[in-house]
């Protein structure tokens, strides 16, 4: 069984290093850049753009905190990893709800909540 810590580790944050590139890239941010920004190879960046990572389970991440956490991002590259970790805080609900999809539980088995 995966621990929550393995699910945000596999799943959620690849998921939100994707939504923030896309955005970065969409407000002009060039690829290079982005990999700096983020403390990733631009493969990884490249990646994330054509869709080759962070797809095995699919899940919305809202966008107006994508783009929140974008404008502040742009506004201040050196807080990416402070930002990057208040996403992940408020997105405790999306680990419970993809744990359950992978391991095919019907309900919570508590561990996301200790």
């Amino acid at each position: 069984m995966l621990t929550p810590q393995e699910i945000e580790v596999w799943y959620v944050l690849p998921k939100i290093r994707s939504a923030i590139a896309l955005e970065l890239k969409q407000k002009g941010i060039a690829q290079k850049k982005i990999a700096e920004i983020m403390d990733i190879t631009p493969a990884a960046i490249s990646q994330y753009l054509h869709n080759k990572r962070a797809k095995k389970i699919d899940f919305e991440i809202d966008k107006k905190i994508i783009k929140n956490a974008t404008k502040k991002i742009i506004n201040n590259p050196k807080n990416y990893n402070e930002i990057l970790q208040e996403i992940l805080k408020n997105s405790k609900h999306i680990i419970c709800k993809i744990h359950r999809k992978i391991e095919k539980f019907n309900t919570c088995c508590g561990l996301c909540k200790k």
